[in-house]
């Protein structure tokens, strides 16, 4: 079975058990380097400390996850999320960062990434970024070499119909059959 097929089935069978009840959540963590199991924490002093994570990589993880949705309109967003450490869960939920949670850095590029409440965001297309083989570099201590993805469901307001809940699972039942 293809690794990422591997990755969105049981990403897609813990959207449907958890968001019953949270609506959006931590799916998976995805190493970047499949050797290195072992959790290590990153401590960030200032902006310019190198990363671990190459943008490219992450990047095109990206486009291909995306790619895995349904056409607009739809339910569902993909979503990266770093996988912090010491915090609690109502920590990591209201995690908010004052000036930046993690940025882009190159040798030409310094480029602050927009983070929702909780820490989510999605990497922006940036050409220079990949060909400097540009890192991610966040401002709180995360697992080194993890990057948290999630399946975040779409609402107004802190609402969603009944009918949109539903539309919400057919996705996930096209998804999973690809």
């Amino acid at each position: 079975m293809n690794l990422s097929k591997f990755y969105l089935k049981h990403l897609l069978a813990m959207f449907l058990i958890v968001n019953l009840i949270f609506f959006s959540f931590d799916a998976l963590s995805i190493s970047i380097d499949d050797q290195q199991r072992n959790p290590q924490s990153v401590e960030v002093a200032k902006k310019k400390n190198p990363g671990d994570l190459r943008y490219a990589a992450f990047y095109k993880n990206q486009e291909r996850m995306i790619a895995y949705l349904s056409n607009e309109p739809r339910m569902i967003d993909f979503m990266y999320r770093p996988t912090f450490l010491d915090m609690t869960k109502q920590e990591k939920d209201d995690y908010s960062p004052q000036n930046w949670g993690v940025a882009i850095v190159g040798e030409s590029i310094d480029h602050i990434i927009p983070m929702i409440r909780g820490g989510y965001f999605v990497l922006p297309d940036l050409p220079q970024a990949k060909q400097e083989s540009a890192k991610l570099l966040f401002n709180t201590i995360t697992q080194k070499n993890f990057l948290g993805v999630s399946w975040v469901l779409r609402h107004r307001d802190n609402a969603i119909t009944y009918k949109d809940f539903a539309l919400s699972f057919d996705e996930v039942r096209q998804l999973q059959k690809k």
